[in-house]
């Protein structure tokens, strides 16, 4: 038989032990036991070492590829982008919006290629606004110079800049109205 077993030594130490214990039949019918102990203690915290460190490893998996989905649910554009404007990435959102779909070479459009040029050469984070196809997006670029790559952040904020529009329209009416009917 074979069995790990805990025993505790002389000294007060407590040792996980690999306990064998073969039955020998002899000649004249007896039996006879011979038992090995081997101290698997090291083996066993080494075994138990291993056990959490891998289930480390898919817990912080698990939280990479939650974490990675951000990305790829985001309603609004969200690239990566090389120093010479290849896209390397892009989130569904951008294949949905002809303005900002990579070209054959795939490219980023060019307003968003000058952006990702400023923002490795500045090394800092950069917030604009620039107008793709009929639409004017917010974008934050956020330089990785050592990686030679950007990543882009764009938002639909054309319904908010024509409220602005409307809204400066109004006053500029009600201005002129104003000083029409004081005349």
């Amino acid at each position: 038989t074979e069995v790990e077993t805990v025993q505790v030594t002389r000294d007060g130490r407590r040792l996980t032990v690999d306990c064998r214990t073969p039955m020998i039949h002899t000649a004249d019918h007896g039996l006879l036991l011979l038992q090995s102990n081997r101290d698997i203690t090291a083996r066993k915290q080494t075994e138990e070492v291993v056990r959490q460190l891998n289930q480390e490893l898919r817990a912080a998996h698990a939280q990479a590829a939650n974490l990675a989905r951000f990305p790829e649910e985001n309603p609004d554009p969200v690239l990566r982008i090389a120093a010479d404007g290849r896209i390397f990435y892009c989130n569904p959102a951008v294949i949905q919006l002809p303005e900002w779909a990579p070209g054959a070479d795939d490219r980023a459009p060019q307003q968003v290629a000058t952006l990702t040029r400023r923002a490795l050469q500045d090394g800092e984070v950069l917030h604009d606004k620039i107008n793709l196809g009929e639409k004017i997006y917010g974008v934050t670029v956020a330089p990785f110079p050592e990686e030679g790559v950007v990543h882009v952040f764009a938002h639909d904020m054309t319904a908010g800049y024509l409220a602005e529009l409307a809204l400066h329209e109004s006053r500029t009416n009600l201005s002129h109205a104003q000083a029409v009917a004081h005349v």
